[in-house]
């Protein structure tokens, strides 16, 4: 029998938007200390980490999901740090450089479990020198439409660097507060994410984030469970001729969750009225994108005093800007209405992107945060709006 899920409360959409009937739902899963350690010992006397040990695991699920016989390729996201790309001063940058590029393993029950893991490793070997492609390259590569989706999951290995005390005492000296990072799974976009950490003792923390309209409660809190009795069972898999259909004969008895198919988005712009303002000031688009941190623009509208115009916005295509001129408030006579985008974490990069696209003058700003609490990201933008308002006077 599997376990309730630990979080079945209604979570507000990850794109920014109110939150809906369903929403985002997570379900958490831990690996003691002695199970992990006992992962890495198997996986790396094969040569592997955990890392791949995971993408194994869920290429399996996928390959039951799919009621599939005999070899498949399976394909999911694998979000990669780019902090080791051949560029100088790489490690170095500040602010999020990931990348979730698309990784394919061939599952052959036939096929040795150290076979399994080693596709997922050298696999994962080769998409580290390809950091840097965005997807829409790589669907340029493959031939692919422009707005077809790489992968239907994702999955994020979150590796943190603990900041050095000193450093961090520096940095509070000069008034700069610097929270634990956070992971925004390998591609907020999509139905159904897997991200893996390290907690403070030691253990392997699984936490699974999918859209209620394509997975239930139930059918996600049986996925994460599967996929933790595969991970404690691969170190009882010692013959190297074991082979894939072992592990799936351990989830023989068990029902295959249901997933039901992503919901179309509706076609054109979606723009909402947020706050009415003074009709001759400035109109502040929030733009709406998968992953935006929870409550940031909740929290902006609800605390901010200036005589702004709020709306937010999600574009009808990544980085389509048809929709601005529209937005315009009347402004005054001697200045029309102007518009400034503002974005939290990928809603930031969103706004950049149709602000680049948009037509000269239609865009008098742009204020983006990285991704972090809902209050700080809302606190961060508020500074940065107060700048802009500062500087048209």
């Amino acid at each position: 029998a599997t376990a309730p899920p630990e979080t079945a409360a209604p979570e507000v959409p990850d794109d920014g938007s109110p939150a809906g009937p369903l929403g985002t739902g997570r379900v958490h899963r831990r690996l003691r200390p002695p199970q992990t350690t006992r992962l890495r010992t198997w996986a790396a006397m094969r040569g592997a980490g955990e890392s791949s040990a995971l993408h194994a695991v869920w290429a399996l699920l996928l390959y039951r999901a799919a009621g599939a016989a005999g070899p498949v390729p399976v394909s999911f996201g694998v979000h990669l740090s780019a902090r080791d790309i051949p560029m100088e001063g790489a490690a170095g940058i500040p602010g999020l450089l990931g990348n979730p590029l698309p990784m394919t393993v061939t599952v052959d029950p036939a096929e040795p479990v150290a076979g399994l893991l080693g596709q997922a490793r050298d696999a994962a070997l080769d998409l580290a020198v390809h950091a840097w492609v965005p997807g829409d390259r790589v669907r340029v590569w493959t031939g692919r439409n422009p707005d077809a989706e790489l992968f239907e999951t994702g999955i994020v290995f979150d590796n943190r660097v603990e900041l050095p005390a000193a450093l961090l005492a520096e940095l509070r000296a000069q008034d700069v507060e610097v929270d634990a990072p956070r992971s925004i799974s390998a591609h907020p976009g999509l139905p159904l994410t897997l991200a893996a950490r390290h907690d403070a003792d030691g253990g392997l923390a699984l936490t699974v984030r999918y859209d209620r309209r394509c997975l239930g409660d139930v059918d996600a809190s049986a996925l994460l469970s599967h996929c933790v009795r595969l991970l404690r069972s691969l170190p009882d898999h010692r013959d190297p001729q074991s082979a894939v259909g072992d592990l799936l004969e351990l989830l023989q008895g068990f029902e295959v969750p249901r997933v039901l198919p992503r919901p179309p988005v509706p076609e054109g712009p979606d723009v909402a009225v947020l706050r009415a303002g003074d009709p001759s000031a400035d109109t502040i688009v929030l733009v709406r994108a998968p992953g935006v941190p929870v409550g940031a623009y909740e929290a902006l509208v609800r605390h901010h005093r200036g005589p702004e115009r709020i709306v937010s916005l999600r574009a009808a295509r990544p980085g389509d800007p048809s929709a601005l001129p529209g937005l315009r408030g009347a402004g005054r006579p001697e200045r029309p209405g102007r518009l400034v985008l503002c974005g939290a974490g990928p809603g930031g990069a969103a706004a950049y992107e149709m602000a680049c696209a948009a037509d000269e003058g239609t865009v008098a700003a742009v204020v983006m945060t990285g991704v972090g609490s809902g209050p700080g990201c809302a606190g961060a933008l508020a500074a940065g709006l107060k700048s802009v308002r500062a500087g048209s006077r």
